[in-house]
């Protein structure tokens, strides 16, 4: 069993991106989260990536507790879909998520459209699953 992480002694002026998996359903799971975390950190600013081509996005830009809403569009699964989204979308997103200076990036299960979204923070700012290793 691996013990749990320090929790983040945060002072509510942070940045939060939260990276769901891809679809609806994960927007919506991580909401809870967010609106406890908003609950017990005042002033704690998140933003989301969300995938606009499966209305992720639009149910995103909805929710409550969420500030930011990074859109991008990967449709489908495997690679032509992954290699459309980093022939297109890939450096915008990574343009954006860097101009709005987030302190610490969030997400569950670190696949690869994943993992290329938290390698844009050094490591002791990615919050996975204390299970998961990611792959350098």
């Amino acid at each position: 069993m691996s013990e749990l992480p320090t929790p983040l002694a945060l002072t509510g002026r942070e940045r939060l991106l939260v990276v769901p998996v891809n679809g609806i359903g994960d927007v919506l799971m991580y909401l809870p989260a967010i609106w406890q975390l908003k609950r017990a950190v005042p002033g704690v600013r998140v933003g989301m990536l969300a995938n606009r081509a499966n209305g992720a996005a639009a149910a995103a830009r909805l929710a409550r507790g969420v500030e930011v809403v990074h859109e991008y569009s990967l449709h489908g699964h495997g690679s032509a879909g992954y290699a459309r989204f980093f022939l297109g979308d890939y450096f915008r997103c990574a343009s954006m998520i860097r101009n709005e200076r987030y302190d610490y990036v969030a997400t569950l299960i670190p696949n690869l459209f994943r993992r290329k979204m938290l390698n844009l923070f050094p490591a002791e700012r990615r919050l996975v699953e204390p299970d998961r290793k990611i792959n350098e």
